[in-house]
């Protein structure tokens, strides 16, 4: 996973959350005009995974950490606050687009 959390970020184009909500407006003139329904945001659920999809537990453990006050190495940290920065955004576009849930096994260790 640490890997992954030093490689670039899979979103499109890395726009902001407007940018995108704004992209995703502009083409839903387009789809009404070729006669799609568009589901409301009170249609629309969104489910995220917590560990391993918003939260990066493998990592996490990985790195031997925990998230009750240990401290971190810089590196560490700079990692989990862009992460923690694109968490945010992606869910608060997500809540703009639908009700979002997020789910979790919640087991311990996770």
């Amino acid at each position: 996973m640490a890997a992954l959390l030093a490689a670039e970020p899979v979103c499109p184009q890395r726009l902001p959350a407007d940018d995108m909500l704004a992209a995703k407006e502009d083409s839903d003139v387009e789809d009404d005009v070729e006669g799609r329904h568009q589901f409301s945001a009170e249609e629309t659920l969104i489910i995220f995974d917590w560990d391993d999809t918003v939260m990066p537990s493998s990592w996490v453990m990985e790195e031997g950490l925990s998230l009750e006050g240990e401290d971190f190495t810089p590196e560490q940290q700079a990692k989990l606050s862009e992460l923690a920065r694109l968490a945010t955004q992606t869910l608060t576009l997500a809540m703009r687009l639908g009700t979002v849930l997020l789910v979790t096994n919640a087991e311990h260790g996770w």
